[in-house]
């Protein structure tokens, strides 16, 4: 290795004069090694390195007083939510996610760009991050809302495409809702009823669905329903054979459920029917 001249560091004060030293030109030797070496031996500060050492610290302290004072580094437990959610959402541990972002709401309901997480970090927007957890567990409902919060506190943009998305999901959702609460069995009366109004709409396809749907699951000793307020005979058989035959289907299939009706509902309009569909055979006892 070979050897290198020394470091020079020229330093010239205003007017060439010094605070408390010398008003010549001088020269600091911070360092003055003999050779390329590491060994502390080789390292040796200047004197007036050691002068200046005390000012750089002092200087040094009053920085780190100024910019981050006494308990900055304890973050609001806010942020520390904050934070961990962020983390949970990159993981899509929405549920979790979920419960950081409503503890740091609980502590900070604000949102907006300009509130700072830490350092030179800004950026704080609780309610759209949960509005996210929200819409991607399916809970549109609240999604929504904590959209809408987002919009009122920031303007968000993001905020606002998701909050259409999940409008639309939930417009969805509900009419999905309606649909299976209308498709949800109903009691044998209401089938009845229901197939009388299709008969009375001349729906005979619809009024026989009905009928078997109340057959399957009638009480075994019901003889009438309540329709209008009115008591109605339940004559599900005589009903089904009126069907068939505005449907046109085989007479045998007609017969057959007149032959039931007969046994079990004996009603004259079921013996008045079967006159009008076996003319020639049919004998009035």
């Amino acid at each position: 290795m070979t050897n290198f001249s020394k470091m020079k560091t020229t330093m010239r004060f205003k007017n060439n004069k010094l605070p408390a030293a010398s008003s010549q030109e001088f020269k600091i030797f911070f360092l003055q090694p003999s050779a390329f070496s590491l060994s502390p031996s080789s390292l040796r500060p200047s004197p007036f390195a050691l002068r200046l050492l005390p000012i750089f610290l002092s200087m040094l302290s009053a920085v780190s007083i100024l910019f981050f004072p006494a308990g900055a580094h304890a973050a609001p437990k806010w942020t520390s939510s904050y934070l961990e959610a962020e983390s949970l959402m990159e993981k899509e541990n929405w549920r979790d996610a979920a419960t950081a972002l409503e503890t740091a709401i609980a502590d900070n309901d604000q949102e907006g760009e300009k509130i700072k997480l830490y350092g030179m970090r800004f950026g704080y927007f609780p309610h759209y991050r949960l509005g996210l957890c929200y819409y991607n567990l399916g809970k549109w409902d609240l999604a929504k809302k904590e959209f809408e919060k987002s919009m009122a506190l920031s303007q968000y943009e993001e905020s606002q495409k998701y909050l259409q998305l999940a409008a639309e999901k939930l417009k969805k959702s509900e009419e999905d809702k309606k649909a299976i609460d209308s498709a949800k069995k109903k009691e044998w009366d209401e089938y009845y009823i229901e197939a009388m109004d299709f008969m009375a709409q001349n729906e005979w396809m619809k009024a026989s669905e009905s009928i078997k749907r109340s057959l399957a699951i009638k009480p075994p000793v019901a003889l009438s329903v309540k329709r209008d307020g009115k008591e109605v005979p339940y004559s599900p058989h005589l009903m089904s054979a009126k069907c068939y035959s505005n449907m046109k289907l085989e007479q045998k299939i007609i017969l057959d459920e007149l032959a039931v009706s007969l046994e079990s509902e004996k009603s004259q309009e079921t013996v008045d029917m079967l006159s009008r569909e076996l003319p020639a055979v049919w004998v009035n006892p």
